[in-house]
């Protein structure tokens, strides 16, 4: 598990947030504010990834009729 770090990478941002690297590209490209390191590779604050992610949950939440402090049962599954 990647702790709390101060930015970054593609590969460890999805790592933290546990989606697939591609799901944090298309993330910058729908407008998540990410900025270049010293080695010129993409990075992303903490803070903005998990501002970022936070919502994106919420937004699936409501999409599917779920309350984000609804428990889930099984039978809401089937």
């Amino acid at each position: 598990m990647i702790t709390d770090r101060p930015f970054y990478t593609y590969r460890q941002a999805s790592a933290r947030v546990g989606r697939h690297v591609d799901t944090i590209r298309k993330w910058r490209r729908r407008g998540l504010r990410m900025t270049w390191d010293e080695h010129g590779r993409r990075i992303v604050e903490h803070e903005a990834l998990l501002t970022w992610w936070r919502e994106s949950r919420e937004r699936d939440l409501r999409n599917r009729g779920i309350k984000s402090d609804t428990p889930i049962s099984a039978e809401d599954l089937l």
